[in-house]
């Protein structure tokens, strides 16, 4: 089901108010109907809003460029993964479209936006007027891939093991352990060395592919496997306090929010009632995860996960 929906001029009035919050205001340009009006007119501009109105956004079409030039999220819904469902959902259509960049430019002080640009695979071109405060121009195009590793490390308890996710321009989220797969490894090797690099924990039982997530934000290519542990005797520390808070246990039937999105996917249900990480995955599955993106959910087959070609 689609997020966003073409704008009309019925909108403008929620739009312009939206604009005019403090907390909105200072990171814009030119707002008011004098700008919307001529934009909502021009065939190459479209405005997309959120069917409850709590987030809209414009692009622009040039060729097979599109521009990226407003992204407004409501401020008591900021902080909740809005702004990234708006972001993946306008990255996935102008793709569709036949586009082959999309860019954008943001306020080189603007942290919370560039974070989350960044993380949607969005890469710096070039900054303009830095003297004067600057434009960071931000460009991504289609096909980017990632590939990753959850770590599901549950203790003897059953409970799950959750860091407090405080990443500098980021809303603070809970996340498993775990991060990008490295040249030469396989998803067990990377999960080994994440939850090392992140918790301080090396005691933990044999690592085992419990399930590979597949999905597409913003029209690029994301595969995430779920590796499941069972902890030891060793407490998890805080080795990277610019990227995690605290480490907690957390019982899987009472998870906190919010949850990072890929920590989302991995321990949402799928459709038939069993959990993600819980070795339980249908093939050809797809998790919900509340408000994130759908993953489809590939059942493993039994053995290693060699990452080819890397």
């Amino acid at each position: 089901m689609s997020l966003l929906r073409l704008a009309g001029p019925y909108d403008l009035d929620w739009i312009v108010a939206m604009e005019s919050d403090p907390a909105v205001a200072g990171w814009l340009g030119r707002t008011g109907r004098d700008w919307h009006e001529p934009a909502l007119a021009d065939s190459a501009t479209e405005h997309l809003v959120t069917a409850d109105r709590s987030a809209f956004a414009v692009i622009v079409r040039d060729g097979d460029s599109v521009e990226i030039r407003r992204v407004v999220v409501a401020p008591e819904r900021q902080g909740a993964g809005l702004g990234r469902r708006v972001l993946d959902e306008l990255l996935t259509r102008t793709y569709a479209a036949g586009a082959a960049r999309v860019w954008l430019d943001v306020k080189e002080d603007n942290d919370r936006a560039r974070a989350l640009y960044d993380s949607c695979g969005f890469v710096t071109e070039q900054v303009v007027d830095a003297e004067e405060g600057g434009l960071v121009i931000m460009g991504h195009r289609a096909g980017e891939r990632v590939i990753g590793v959850g770590v599901v490390l549950t203790g003897s308890d059953g409970r799950i093991l959750l860091g407090r996710r405080i990443k500098q321009g980021e809303e603070p989220t809970w996340c498993l352990p775990g991060g990008a797969v490295e040249p030469g490894e396989s998803f067990e090797a990377a999960a080994v060395r994440e939850l090392a690099e992140e918790t301080g924990i090396s005691d933990a039982t044999e690592p085992v592919v419990t399930a590979v997530l597949l999905d597409h934000p913003g029209g690029g290519v994301r595969v995430t496997a779920a590796v499941t542990m069972t902890a030891g005797t060793t407490e998890p520390r805080v080795t990277e306090p610019r990227v995690f808070a605290d480490w907690r246990w957390f019982p899987a039937d009472r998870l906190p929010e919010p949850l990072f999105p890929a920590t989302a996917q991995i321990l949402a249900p799928t459709a038939g009632g069993h959990p993600t990480a819980g070795g339980h995955s249908t093939a050809g599955g797809h998790s919900t995860a509340g408000g994130h993106p759908t993953a489809q959910i590939l059942a493993p087959t039994a053995g290693r996960y060699p990452v080819a070609g890397r």
